[in-house]
């Protein structure tokens, strides 16, 4: 399908979320500013819209609030919620979300539609609502800004439903000695405003930093919220799953459990996890996190496809490159950036003969990866010149091609790029490679930094021999 990619990217739901930030406005507050500059104690406030695109999306159908709802790609002809769930019972469809009545059942994001109609045969699924989900995370973001503005602070969107407030309070900001019954009333305010401008709920903790208000924050969804006064009596009986860096891996290695070990918790662990590690996860179980709320500069924007990716017809790598290479352009275009460091991503399958548990699906994946540098641009013939050159370099075969992407990094703005002419670079990059194509020169002497670290000419494949296997690099 020609239109292949153009259509995922418009009704996919991890291309919309992992596209977000690049799309929202940058911080009311300078981000050059110091933070030592505000007076009053520092907090943090962690604000989670609950089950954000069910959510979003009940508010066309408010019909169903009170029922078990799932988002995913609903039925695009006229036929109700219901009956699109009751003939989609065999369906490897994924759901992105679901509210809390449907969780009852036992539901969760990620499972297969087939298997959730087995659980709940009442449930009800709603179609993706992207131009809604961006127009509530909009209001959101504008909600927050407010608040960070009005207490000296930052907003850091993290996704397209949840970001960080800081706030300084100062002695003046509220009346008596409550500063905690203060910051309580201020996050209410904040879920009350949030639903009053778009009907959805929110939970929001708060803290004394991202940690605190994270974990306040997931304790007492949804709708409501949380402020951590004492981290030693809030962790008592915490799992330390929760904590930030403990994954399932590493759970089954702390044995025993570090809450136990006191002062000698770091030394212990080392062994274990490694000195980072150890060192990180032991502060956060102390309550302590260093991080910063802050918007940051963007450093990376990237553009990929893992679903429905086999070249078994007219159109080939080349062709998704170029897709690929042009949705970067356009997102770089709407973040104002260009690039100097390109990184072609593509997904081998292990075994192309198993079929993948979701129709279409990826599979049991290699994730393979080169990079290059390029002269600062953003435009998607180089991208796609030289994604194709890496592509050639990482030896894949195009029949175990399950996904494909594009990553850019190094990104300067556009007033960067104009600083140091930027089109005279350009131009001469643009010369050199059509002088080199039109004499059959292979010798990466006289190429930019994207191609010169290629194969010694001995080892360079023809470029217009068919892909084949031959051993990585």
């Amino acid at each position: 399908d020609p239109n292949f990619l153009e259509s995922y990217f418009s009704n996919s739901r991890l291309s919309y979320i992992g596209s977000f930030k690049q799309r929202i406005k940058t911080n009311s507050v300078d981000s050059s500013t110091s933070h030592s500059k505000f007076r009053g104690e520092r907090f943090v406030l962690l604000v989670d819209m609950d089950c954000f695109f069910a959510n979003v999306a009940l508010r066309k159908f408010p019909q169903y609030r009170d029922k078990p709802v799932a988002v995913g790609h609903s039925s695009t002809d006229k036929s109700s919620p219901q009956e699109f769930a009751s003939r989609s019972k065999n369906s490897s469809s994924e759901l992105s979300t679901c509210n809390y009545i449907a969780r009852k059942f036992g539901l969760r994001k990620g499972m297969f539609l087939g298997d959730a109609i087995q659980l709940c045969p009442d449930l009800v699924v709603l179609p993706y609502d992207f131009e809604s989900f961006e127009e509530v995370s909009a209001v959101v973001a504008e909600v927050l800004h407010e608040y960070a503005g009005k207490y000296n602070g930052y907003v850091e969107v993290v996704s397209c439903d949840e970001a960080y407030v800081e706030i300084y309070v100062e002695p003046e900001d509220y009346t008596g000695n409550d500063i905690y019954g203060f910051l309580y009333s201020i996050a209410e305010e904040i879920r009350k405003d949030i639903f009053k401008h778009t009907e959805c709920t929110a939970s929001v903790g708060v803290g004394q930093n991202k940690l605190l208000a994270k974990l306040g924050a997931d304790r007492v969804k949804p709708d409501a919220c949380c402020v951590v006064k004492d981290w030693r009596h809030f962790f008592d009986g915490l799992s330390l799953r929760k904590i930030p860096d403990v994954g399932y891996k590493f759970l089954k290695k702390l044995e025993p459990h570090v809450w136990d070990l006191g002062d000698e918790a770091e030394k212990g662990l080392e062994g274990i996890l490694g000195h980072g590690n150890a060192r990180n996860i032991v502060k956060y179980c102390h309550g302590e996190d260093s991080r910063p709320v802050t918007p940051g500069p963007r450093k990376s924007i990237g553009a990929e496809c893992n679903y429905g990716v086999r070249f078994n017809g007219p159109y080939g790598v080349d062709y998704m490159m170029m897709g690929l290479a042009k949705e970067v352009e356009k997102r770089m275009a709407a973040a104002g950036v260009r690039e100097s460091k390109i990184t072609p991503k593509v997904m081998k399958s292990k075994d192309a003969t198993k079929m993948p548990g979701k129709f279409l699906g990826h599979g049991s994946c290699i994730s393979l990866s080169k990079s290059s540098d390029l002269p600062l641009t953003r435009n998607c013939d180089m991208i796609s010149k030289t994604g194709m050159k890496l592509f050639e370099r990482l030896d894949v075969e195009k029949d175990l091609v399950r996904g494909m992407g594009i990553m850019i990094c190094s990104l300067k703005t556009d007033n960067f790029a104009s600083s140091i002419s930027y089109t005279t670079k350009l131009a001469e990059w643009l010369k050199r490679e059509e002088v080199k194509m039109k004499a059959g020169m292979h010798s990466s002497t006289d190429e930019p930094k994207a191609v010169a670290n290629r194969k010694p000419e001995g080892e360079q494949r023809n470029a217009n021999q068919p892909l084949s296997k031959r051993s990585n690099e």
